[in-house]
């Protein structure tokens, strides 16, 4: 497999995001104007039954106010999102020096190529003594790459993710006029910082890591055809160092992905109930239309 085929997979995507952007603000804007006008005549069915006109002027204003505050949020959503992604990356740029630019997906697995590959060349000269041995030896070095490669794809979902937050903002945006689905507009914010703060925690776990990693490299570098001493011991080394590495990159970063309740609109987080809110918002929006339908039907029944 090719080493830069993580690096691929990540322009293709990143790539496919921005040039799908300018429809999907478009889509975005067709679904907001359809869902204003929705919300506004659901909301002046309402005030009519009421009969209650002062207040219907207030809410009119209110919900202008919202659409125009949603439409510029929607229009600007690309730089908006960058920029708040772009926060948790110059963070940890800033602390430790390592970027999304200097640290690569396929960056990580050449790392771990060569950590591997060390093993190889010094595992050469003792492969036809012990056959038992050098098929344990083997097993190892594969773990070795597979746990690499893990990492790789670790961090790779991490910078997947904060582009697909960006790029899916416009559609989420797009319900927020609703009174009964307006935590769509706290639940994309709460999304990208959540992702910037799990991005900027990836980061820093990685700049810990590979500072570490070069450790090891240049210590099973220094040892040579020594590891032949002790194959399996030095492998099943190398294998628990990057494995623990693994270990916190898969959770620290999770654990400050967690700790961001904005508590506003859903009040829950992107990943653990993001679908579900939409979900119930969007029974409460039917619920309502139903509610509404049925009095204008009976409010005409009573008038025939």
């Amino acid at each position: 497999m090719p080493i830069n085929v993580l690096n691929t997979i990540l322009s293709d995507f990143t790539t496919a995001a921005l040039n799908y952007q300018p429809l999907l603000v478009l889509w975005a804007v067709r679904i907001l104007t359809a869902t204003t006008f929705l919300g506004g005549a659901i909301l002046m069915v309402e005030t009519a039954q009421r009969r209650d006109f002062r207040g219907m002027l207030d809410v009119l204003f209110i919900g202008l106010l919202r659409i125009g505050i949603v439409y510029c949020i929607l229009a600007n959503s690309l730089p908006f999102g960058q920029a708040i992604i772009e926060l948790g990356s110059t963070v940890a740029q800033q602390t430790t020096g390592l970027s999304t630019m200097s640290l690569t997906p396929s960056g990580i697995v050449a790392l771990g190529s060569d950590t591997v590959s060390t093993f190889a060349s010094a595992g050469t000269y003792m492969m036809f003594l012990h056959p038992i041995d050098a098929i344990q030896y083997a097993i190892l070095t594969l773990a070795i790459r597979l746990v690499w490669f893990i990492l790789a794809v670790l961090y790779l979902f991490t910078l997947l993710q904060a582009a697909w937050a960006v790029a899916v903002g416009p559609i989420i945006l797009s319900f927020s006029t609703l009174q009964w689905t307006g935590a769509c507009l706290f639940l994309w914010f709460e999304a990208l910082l959540t992702v910037a703060i799990k991005l900027m925690a990836t980061l820093l776990v990685l700049a810990i890591g590979m500072v570490e990693a070069q450790g090891w490299a240049t210590y099973f570098h220094g040892l040579g055809i020594s590891i032949n001493f002790h194959p399996i011991d030095y492998a099943t080394l190398a294998l628990l160092e990057v494995a623990v590495f693994a270990t916190l990159l898969w959770i620290l970063p999770v654990v400050a992905h967690r700790m961001i309740r904005m508590h506003l609109g859903s009040g829950m987080t992107w990943d653990g109930a993001g679908a579900g809110s939409l979900l119930t918002a969007g029974k409460k929006a039917a619920a309502a239309i139903a509610g509404a339908a049925k009095t204008a039907a009976k409010s005409a029944a009573k008038a025939a």
